[in-house]
């Protein structure tokens, strides 16, 4: 990776900006692995994640207490007028106000009136609807499980590629601290030369400049080494400095890893995915279950009192609260009731069809994410064999850089050599020592690619352990 390249990652990291969630406080060296743990416990998606968890959990509780019967307790003291003619009603889906009563004339004299039920409603057959809905939630419970993996991997991912390159950067700042200084000496010696007349003042006029481009680099990558650590503190939930553990990556090769397609099958994404398509799938099944008619059991008790007294068969209203809400006649009921909206099939068949089309929507999803994972894969591994053809000529490069600029030095003090060729020996000096750092760096996040388009981060954090 050549030193422009580096910057050019490093400029557009400098536009990356996540604000802080958390005050967390930590101080010292934080490992990678430290810097996961961190992330996974603090950050707002994750636990955003989490709580959907949490909730289809009880979602589930819910459901399966479908199976139990239910039981309606009620108890109502009125104060009322009595009017009331012999006829039909429509009770307006259960909104409408009882009109029972005894007097035909209009008389508004209120009385006292009591009610009290007690009423079992069992649905004890309904053809494998509170079963269906018994899967649909553990179907949402898989779904919102997967979805928390996922959104855990993928932030790790992210975090562990944050870290990487916050470890480049740093790196990259050293290479352009080492640059500057060379420069200077450089500088310095020629200005030296200069003043005495041994060399051309021109020689020194450069020299100033390539010290002041070396210093602009230095102060770019100072920069970019900020932003980059400010953007890794905001993924882990924390607000102040710390220092990065460079003791694997910049020296340790992991052992390569070649993982073939059929590792895909641990990607969280595609573990979602499937998940998704099994939700779609039952809910499709209640729709077609809920057509089907369902059959209740019922048994209920009721007791009422009233102001109105029958005295010589005639209708006596006593408004007293004494004389209305003491009980007097109770009731019971037991029997079965069979409900079938037969009309609403259009309407069920409408919606099982919607249901089949965002079925078949998750399996494109699937096969999309799919496709994507394993071109990832297959790059991943390709990156990887490149990145360590690097590793091993890199430092051949670096070694070759230096005895050059040496070389280069010694010529130029001797005047045998111009200025041009020490300044070039410079150059590829500067460049030979970023691409040796940047080839380390770049083993190490092609092995975290392999891991992330696997789904498996074991890959990678067993090498760092």
């Amino acid at each position: 990776m050549s030193l422009r390249s580096f910057i050019i990652v490093a400029v557009f990291a400098a536009y990356i900006h996540y604000p802080f969630f958390s005050s967390g406080q930590v101080s010292g060296k934080i490992t990678l692995l430290q810097a996961l743990d961190l992330a996974e416990k603090n950050y707002p998606s994750i636990k955003a994640k989490e709580a959907v968890k949490k909730a289809s959990t009880y979602h589930l509780r819910s459901v399966k207490d479908e199976y139990m019967p239910d039981l309606f307790l009620q108890d109502q003291d009125l104060f009322a007028s009595t009017n009331s003619i012999i006829g039909a009603y429509f009770s307006n889906e259960g909104t409408a106000i009882p009109i029972s009563g005894s007097l035909k004339n209009n008389s508004y004299q209120g009385i006292w009136s009591s009610f009290a039920t007690a009423m079992v409603n069992w649905k004890v057959f309904n053809f494998g609807k509170v079963r269906a809905d018994v899967n649909v939630a553990k179907t949402e419970l898989k779904e919102s499980t997967y979805d928390y993996d996922n959104e855990v991997f993928q932030l790790k991912v992210k975090v562990a590629d944050a870290y990487l390159l916050l470890i480049a950067l740093e790196q990259l700042e050293k290479v352009q601290q080492d640059n500057y200084n060379r420069a200077l000496s450089f500088y310095e010696m020629t200005h030296a030369y200069s003043n005495s007349g041994m060399k051309a003042g021109v020689d020194s006029s450069i020299a100033r400049a390539e010290l002041s481009k070396a210093s602009l680099l230095l102060l770019q990558s100072q920069k970019n080494v900020e932003v980059q650590k400010f953007n890794v503190m905001s993924l882990m939930g924390v607000n102040n400095n710390f220092n990065t553990d460079t003791s694997v990556f910049l020296s340790k090769v992991p052992i390569p890893v070649f993982p073939d397609t059929s590792a895909l099958a641990n990607n969280p994404l595609l573990k979602l995915y499937s998940a998704k398509i099994d939700l779609f799938q039952t809910q499709a099944k209640i729709e077609k279950l809920s057509y089907l008619p369902s059959l209740h059991l019922i048994g209920a008790g009721w007791a009422r009192g009233s102001g109105v007294k029958d005295v010589n068969n005639t209708d006596v209203l006593n408004s007293e609260i004494s004389e209305g809400l003491p009980f007097e006649v109770y009731n019971y009921m037991i029997g079965v009731s069979f409900i079938w909206n037969i009309a609403s099939a259009p309407r069920i068949f409408s919606e099982y069809r919607s249901q089949t089309f965002l079925v078949k929507e998750e399996q494109y999803n699937y096969n999309t994410a799919y496709i994507e994972s394993k071109e990832e894969l297959n790059q991943a591994n390709l990156e990887f064999t490149d990145a360590m053809e690097e590793v091993k000529e890199s430092p051949i490069q670096f070694r070759a850089a230096t005895d050059a600029y040496n070389q280069s030095k010694s010529r130029y003090n001797a005047g045998l050599s111009t200025f041009y060729e020490i300044s070039q020996a410079l150059y590829v000096l500067n460049r030979a020592e970023a691409d040796q750092l940047a080839s380390y760096n770049n083993l190490w996040r092609a092995l975290l690619k392999q891991a992330a388009a696997t789904g498996d981060l074991n890959i990678f954090t067993s090498k760092i352990k």
